[in-house]
């Protein structure tokens, strides 16, 4: 999950074409739409060529998550 917060491929939206514009809202939005529900914390959308930086909040939160999770889940997030 840290990397995912990190990576870049979530964090990129585009306002065309339409079709990549539909798939962003079905893929990505649902996404955001858990961590903010499942953790309280909003995903940063970057805007531009400039990769998105995650709040601080954002990255203590996400680190508290990880440092909770056993082996088993940490094994579920690295895939």
């Amino acid at each position: 999950m840290y990397q995912l917060l990190r990576s870049l491929t979530y964090s990129f939206q585009e306002d065309e074409p339409r079709t990549l514009v539909k798939m962003q809202k079905e893929h990505w939005d649902p996404l955001y739409t858990w961590v903010k529900n499942e953790f309280g914390v909003e995903l940063a959308i970057a805007e531009g060529l400039a990769p998105a930086r995650q709040s601080d909040a954002t990255n203590r939160k996400m680190t508290e998550v990880l440092q909770e999770m056993d082996v088993w889940e940490l094994a579920g997030e690295s895939n």
